[in-house]
């Protein structure tokens, strides 16, 4: 069952999966997003990125939706190229999932059509299960999006979704790009 609500600028979705997991979106609008700690994390994940037509509302700007998308395909990027680990294998060799359970959007200005932007995708905490990530869109060094997203890995059951450790040789890569807690807030 899906909830929403708006408070002060604030928009909050929340749902329950027939596995019981449970998803949290926050999205806060702002005209230019203070810049998180993690912004200028030396072991961060980039990819310069071209905004196309595609990607566009009638506005010729980002649709948020392909916001969010942009965020799911920097993820699985990261993954292959600079964990040496592909979803293919998470999913089809270990069969894990990794759904998203909460993620907290600060949106300021979208790109437009034919822009070029930087994208950056940074390990905030490691758990047994989960991960926090910290990812942001950037144009000339300003913030256009940052996000702070939580994923868990899950796998199949017979009742639905369970959580599950994350694979022992991916944990360790994990933990060795996780920022340092003296960049957190």
């Amino acid at each position: 069952m899906l909830k929403s609500g708006e408070e002060k600028g604030h928009f909050q979705v929340t749902g329950h999966s027939a596995g019981s997991l449970c998803f949290e979106l926050n999205l806060k609008s702002q005209p230019h997003p203070e810049p998180a700690s993690w912004i200028d994390d030396p072991d961060a994940f980039v990819k310069v990125i071209e905004i196309h037509d595609w990607m566009t509302g009638t506005n010729g700007r980002l649709h948020l939706s392909r916001s969010y998308e942009l965020t799911a395909v920097l993820m699985e990027d990261w993954f292959a190229s600079s964990l040496g680990y592909s979803f293919a294998t998470l999913h089809l060799s270990d069969g894990a999932l990794v759904p998203t359970v909460n993620l907290e959007t600060e949106l300021g200005e979208l790109p437009s059509s034919g822009q070029t932007v930087q994208a950056r995708l940074s390990v905030l905490r490691v758990g047994t299960s989960s991960l926090k990530l910290g990812m942001a869109v950037l144009r000339d060094e300003k913030v256009l999006l940052q996000t702070r997203q939580v994923v868990v890995f899950v796998r199949h059951q017979d009742d639905g979704l369970a959580s599950v450790p994350i694979p022992g040789p991916l944990a360790e890569r994990l933990k060795r790009v996780q920022v340092s807690a003296e960049a957190l807030p």
